[in-house]
């Protein structure tokens, strides 16, 4: 007889022999009992390790204590890492996936059917006056009362649908008479519609002002300190580390991080102000009491449809895409440093006009 074998009896049930006699194992793999030769015990495999206890006395050698077993401090430290390379991870993809964000173009609005009372409402309120002070059994009354109730709520119903449909008409002129002035790009209802749009941006950002076709905008975006400050990578003998992130590397984060707030605030003012042909965007930021312009540009509708926005990044496509580009980076990194808008008097009114608003 070999010194070990197992067989399954059953679903849950298995027997097993060895030096120590006949062994039954009963249950599932969580929740496991054995008896029989040796200890009973019950074990349980629910999580990556095996757990064993046991209780009465052994027949050969006393019983010993038994430890779960977890996780060495190498391990653990391994484990935290790679949590925190994950959400580095995120936070970079969600900067340089910025500007591909789409918005649904606004469209012409249809003026909805003014809600009617239902028909059977209309003549409980008939019958109820009609057959106000006719008795109960004056039945031939009660039964032209209701002929009278009927005749009345048909002429009722039929002009309030009258009613409605005008008040539909009026409604359906006014929109269209908002829509006109968006096409032609009125700023009194392009500003308003985009003050709705930006309301839950993550970054805030302002409608100036309309000049013929174009629209002018300020971003306010965050600071260098929105970004990781820790960059994953891998050591000499293949290992995960975090470590401080370069210069060169926040900089070209926070380039990112700029143009991609300026790219998805411009295809939002487009998709709300179907007339606008162009946007001017400013992109600013506060630095202590002072609100100080980082970038500034002009898109063209078309060109920037045209952008092939699903593959380039959020800085290759404001430079190659945007006219007028106003940008100072600074050294070897490529920092993003204010500019000095003394010689822009058009995009410094749009920033003090920004500032004057209360951002």
């Amino acid at each position: 007889m070999p010194s070990f074998f197992s067989v399954r009896l059953a679903p849950g049930v298995r027997l097993s022999a060895s030096s120590r006699g006949l062994r039954a194992h009963v249950g599932p793999r969580a929740a496991r009992l054995h008896v029989g030769g040796g200890r009973t015990g019950v074990s349980t495999g629910a999580g990556p390790f095996t757990y064993y206890t046991s209780g009465g006395a052994s027949p050969r050698r006393p019983g010993r204590p038994s430890y779960a077993v977890g996780p060495t401090p190498a391990q653990i430290n391994q484990a935290e890492k790679a949590q925190q390379a994950r959400l580095i991870a995120a936070r970079l993809d969600a900067v340089h996936r910025l500007h591909r964000q789409d918005f649904a173009p606004l469209q012409r609005r249809l003026a909805p059917m003014p809600a009617l009372p239902p028909f059977a409402a209309v003549l409980a309120t008939e019958e109820r006056t009609a057959l106000a002070g006719v008795g109960l059994f004056a039945r031939t009354e009660r039964r032209e009362a209701r002929r009278r109730a009927r005749d009345q709520a048909e002429t009722v119903a039929r002009r309030l649908l009258a009613e409605a449909r005008r008040d539909q008409v009026a409604e359906q002129s006014r929109l269209d008479a908002t829509w006109e002035r968006l096409l032609e790009n009125d700023e009194e209802v392009v500003l308003p519609v985009l003050e709705a749009a930006f309301e839950d941006n993550h970054a805030p950002v302002a409608a100036v002002g309309t000049d013929g076709g174009d629209v002018a905008i300020v971003v306010l975006v965050p600071g260098e300190d929105a970004l990781p400050d820790r960059a994953p990578g891998v050591t000499a003998a293949g290992n995960l580390s975090l470590r401080p992130a370069t210069r060169t590397q926040v900089a070209e984060w926070y380039r990112q991080l700029v143009a991609g707030h300026v790219l998805v605030s411009v295809k939002e003012t487009l998709a709300m102000a179907p007339g606008a042909a162009s946007v001017t965007v400013v992109a600013v930021r506060r630095d202590a009491e002072v609100v100080s312009p980082l970038l500034a540009a002009r898109f063209d509708r078309e060109r920037l449809s045209s952008a092939d926005l699903a593959t380039a990044d959020a800085w290759s496509v404001v430079v190659g895409v945007g006219e007028q580009v106003l940008a100072r980076t600074k050294g070897a990194a490529g920092s993003l440093q204010p500019l000095d808008l003394g010689a822009e008097p058009e995009l410094r009114r749009l920033v003090d006009a920004f500032v004057a608003e209360g951002w």
